[in-house]
């Protein structure tokens, strides 16, 4: 099916150092361009940096540079150090990150549904887990069904950035429900709708 959406570039991002020393092998570039192009979108540039906010900040920049119409991230929205995309999003933004009451909420019915299914030992949202709810001001949190962390959504001067976790399964649940039906409305995609693919038993959640 032709689309209507001619000029409407992504640049897909991914991040994590285990990618970068192949450790673990970059399926999520494939599985989204795959989707986005099913859509009717076109991938301008796939790119893959390292778990540093400089890095990732300025790739950032360069998508917007080129004139991406949308940017698509995955990895780094977790809960440990090196989890740093939501800052780095914020700085090449110029916003600050602040809690958000939205995915705060998110998180804690998450966590309390993980905990009533003996899941995890404990469902208090400490400073680890709440670090996946500050979001860079003006945001919209993304619902993860299969996961913890939430994909965000950031506006950046009509440049849609939208993070997604590195998790197989939470990225391909949160891009199907939530950005697909964004990318076709944003852009007028005229594409086939996106595949859902299921979960892996080995796909894992952020803790």
């Amino acid at each position: 099916m032709k689309s209507s959406t001619h000029g409407t570039d992504v640049y897909l991002i991914t991040i994590g150092r285990e990618i970068l020393t192949g450790r673990t092998l970059d399926t999520n570039a494939h599985w989204l361009a795959g989707q986005l192009t099913r859509l009717g979108a076109r991938v301008r540039q796939l790119a893959c940096v390292d778990d540093r906010i400089d890095d990732i900040a300025a790739e950032i920049g360069a998508a917007r540079k080129i004139g991406s119409r949308a940017i698509i991230t995955t990895g780094g929205l977790g809960p440990t150090h090196d989890d740093v995309t939501l800052e780095a999003v914020a700085r090449a933004a110029g916003r600050r990150l602040r809690l958000h009451p939205t995915a705060r909420r998110m998180l804690a019915e998450r966590y309390r549904a993980l905990h009533r299914a003996g899941k995890i030992s404990e469902a208090r949202l400490g400073p680890a887990r709440l670090k996946m709810a500050r979001l860079p001001v003006g945001a919209t949190p993304l619902a993860n069904s299969v996961g913890s962390a939430p994909g965000v959504l950031v506006d950046l001067e009509g440049l849609p950035i939208f993070l997604l976790p590195g998790v197989p399964a939470e990225m391909k649940a949160i891009f199907t429900a939530e950005v697909a039906p964004r990318i076709v409305r944003i852009f007028g995609a005229t594409g086939a709708s996106p595949a859902r693919a299921p979960a892996r038993a080995g796909d894992q959640f952020n803790m």
